[in-house]
Formats: structure tokens, C-alpha cells, sequence
């Protein structure tokens, strides 16, 4: 019978894949990941998808208001700020919503107590500490790269007389965490790369990691005061 058919169990599968890539994609393009559609495939939980997708603001739709507000910003004050070189040199090379997850990283870094020493092709991430010269933590190029160096930050720790485990810790961990998609030198202690779009899912963990490296480096400053 039809019912018990080769041709309705290959259409069915047909269609339950296309299903799967649809919602694949509608996923993705709200900002979520891809896996997340999936769930859909799932009586009941597709519904508590449904529900999250109706009634929570889409990463999307943060990224764009982010955008909208920079944008404003920019026209209301009509003047030439230090980023705008390097952000109009980044939207040349990456998509808008890595314009603004750039944008983002620097704000989430000054409510961290850091500084953003800003320059036409990049920006650097940087910590400043009681009595000390700054110390570099990142930088952001206006290539969409995200750039860690272990021998400068090392470098940096021995000047201001700090353990050095603290930054081997920091570039161990930000290694580990993106050995997937980091790019490293041939040699020890070359920069680690990555771009906005690979960091962007693991954004979080690498935040924690940040958070954790720079209340370790305010511990050792005070105490060696």
C-alpha cells in the first residue's frame, strides 16, 4: 500500500530534512545558533522554542540597536571621534553585525575598568594598574582578527614585575578555548588569532576568562605595592 510505500518514506525524509535546514537558518539568522532550530524538530519542546523565539529579544535585534545607536550617535554629534577610523575600516572588511560585536567587546572592556587606546587599523584592549604603565590584554583589527600575544604579554608582566603565570594562564586558556579556530605561529609564544565571527560563539567563556585574568593581575599589583 501507499501507507507502507519506498516513496512516501523518502519523501517524508525529504521533507523532514528541509524542515531541519529551514529552521537551521531561521535560527542562525535571529543570532542564535543553528543547533538551536533543531529543537523544533521535537513535539512539545519545538513549542517552548516557539515561545523563546516569540518572547525574548532576538542577539539579532540587540546587535542592530547597538548599531542604530552608534549610528545616531555619530550623526548627533557630528564631530570625528577617535573609533571612527577604525570601525569605518572594519565595515569595509566584515559584516555589520561584526562591526557591532567589535563595538560591543570595547564596551564590555571599559565596564571591566579597562581602557580602549584606539588607531586607524585596530584597537587595543588595555588594563591600567596603581602606579604602573598600562598593560595590553587584546587587540581588535580592523581585518576582523582578534590578536593575543604571549611573548609581549609576558614581556609586559616582566616590567611591572608581576608572576608571569598569570599571563601564560591567560594565553593557555584562550588557546584551549578556541584551538578550534585560533591560528598560532610555528613557533612558542606566537600571536594567537581568531576572528570576530569564530570568537562570537565562545564569547562568554572568553569574558571569564578575561574577567579572571584581570582580578588576578589587580591581586598581584596590590600586593606588590
Amino acid at each position: 500500500m501507499w501507507e507502507d510505500s519506498p516513496e512516501r518514506l523518502a519523501l517524508g525524509l525529504v521533507f523532514l530534512v528541509l524542515w531541519a535546514v529551514i529552521a537551521w537558518m531561521v535560527a542562525s539568522k535571529a543570532g542564535y545558533r543553528g543547533a538551536l532550530g533543531l529543537l523544533a524538530l521535537i513535539p512539545c519542546v519545538n513549542f517552548i522554542v516557539l515561545l523563546i523565539f516569540a518572547f525574548t529579544k532576538w542577539p539579532i535585534e540587540e546587535e542592530l540597536e547597538r548599531l542604530r545607536w552608534f549610528a545616531d550617535t555619530q550623526d548627533a554629534r557630528n564631530i570625528r571621534l577617535p573609533e571612527e577610523p577604525f570601525y569605518k575600516s572594519l565595515a569595509q572588511a566584515t559584516a555589520p553585525i561584526f562591526v557591532a560585536f567589535a563595538q560591543h567587546i570595547a564596551e564590555d572592556m571599559q565596564r571591566q575598568g579597562c581602557k580602549i587606546e584606539w588607531q586607524e587599523h585596530s584597537y587595543a584592549v588595555t588594563l591600567p594598574l596603581p602606579g604602573q604603565p598600562a598593560l595590553t590584554l587584546f587587540q581588535v583589527e580592523d581585518n576582523g582578527v582578534v590578536s593575543v600575544s604571549p611573548r609581549w604579554f609576558v614581556h609586559q608582566l616582566e616590567i611591572l614585575k608581576t608572576p608571569n603565570r598569570i599571563g601564560a594562564d591567560f594565553v593557555r586558556g584562550v588557546t584551549k578555548l578556541l584551538s578550534v579556530t585560533a591560528e598560532l605561529g610555528t613557533g612558542a609564544g606566537q600571536t594567537v588569532f581568531v576572528e570576530l565571527a569564530d570568537l562570537k560563539p565562545w564569547y562568554s567563556q572568553f569574558m571569564a576568562l578575561v574577567r579572571e585574568t584581570i582580578r588576578r593581575l589587580r591581586a598581584a599589583s596590590q600586593e606588590a605595592e
